[in-house]
């Protein structure tokens, strides 16, 4: 699990003080992972250099303004067979050529429900509609309405680069998981690291 300093810095209100909730995103998705049996690593661009291939998934939780050097790296990453999640609606936009996705319109902040294995969690929080493109495969759903019916957008997506896959959450689940834990959005992060990385040890 990433903690990227530049963006992170960039972020404090003040410096070495992030009472702000400034880590509530990347919690929630720790918890996440956590509660649904991963096992997780908390790391700094300057912990993987040099170390990078020796994790088969790298996970990139709702941090905006990465630096250009550290994106192109966790893209070569991929190339070379890693897998890499990106989750939040800001964070995967700079992604969006390698996930073979078109962004709809910014992110907007409006109740949504998330969909997996036929559980509905209702879900406020910032959502990137996108359009896939060849090659990308949509991966949960997201219902305007409490129900399954009718019309829905794509929850996240995967998509093959080069020897390793790319995949990203459009939904800011990490904040939301923080302050308001369900088993539908825990289960549904899990089945998409289980999709990236399907024989843990």
């Amino acid at each position: 699990l990433i903690l990227p300093s530049r963006a992170f810095y960039r972020q404090l209100s003040r410096l070495f003080a992030p009472w702000g909730g400034e880590l509530e995103p990347t919690a929630g998705v720790l918890h996440a992972l956590l509660e649904g049996q991963n096992s997780v690593e908390i790391v700094m661009e300057y912990h993987l250099d040099g170390r990078m291939d020796e994790y088969p998934v790298l996970v990139l939780p709702e941090w905006d303004g990465l630096a250009p050097a550290f994106r192109r790296r966790l893209l070569d990453y991929v190339r070379r067979g890693g897998k890499l999640l990106v989750v939040g609606a800001a964070a995967a936009r700079p992604f969006c050529q390698a996930l073979r996705v078109r962004p709809l319109g910014r992110p907007e902040v409006r109740r949504r429900w998330l969909e997996h294995d036929g559980w509905l969690a209702g879900v406020e929080a910032p959502h990137q509609r996108v359009k896939l493109g060849r090659g990308a495969r949509a991966f949960g759903r997201l219902f305007a309405e409490d129900d399954v019916v009718g019309p829905h957008d794509v929850a996240a997506s995967i998509a093959p680069l080069g020897k390793g896959r790319i995949a990203a959450v459009y939904l800011d689940l990490g904040r939301r998981y923080c302050r308001a834990r369900t088993a539908v959005v825990r289960d549904f992060l899990g089945a998409l690291v289980r999709e990236l990385f399907p024989r843990p040890m």
